[in-house]
């Protein structure tokens, strides 16, 4: 959140958000932006990335990456004879 200073209804502290960021302007929160937005990103690609190479790696093995509560194991039809 960003301290509006012309329109106090869009202030932080107008709302008293506890716990928020809070940011003298919208210039200022542009450059946080800018400056924290490639690291988030380059995360998100690397977990986008490892999660890619999960599902894959099972889908390889002959597994199922979300089997569901009702899945019931195939049996032979004649176990018993």
């Amino acid at each position: 959140m960003f301290e509006d200073t012309e329109n106090l209804t869009r202030s932080a502290l107008h709302f008293s958000y506890e716990g928020c960021l809070q940011w003298r302007n919208a210039d200022e929160l542009r450059a946080e932006l800018l400056r924290v937005t490639p690291a988030l990103l380059r995360t998100q690609a690397q977990d986008a990335r490892a999660d890619y190479e999960r599902r894959h790696t099972m889908q390889y093995l002959g597994m199922c990456a979300t089997i569901p509560d009702t899945y019931v194991a195939p049996t032979a039809w004649n176990a018993g004879s």
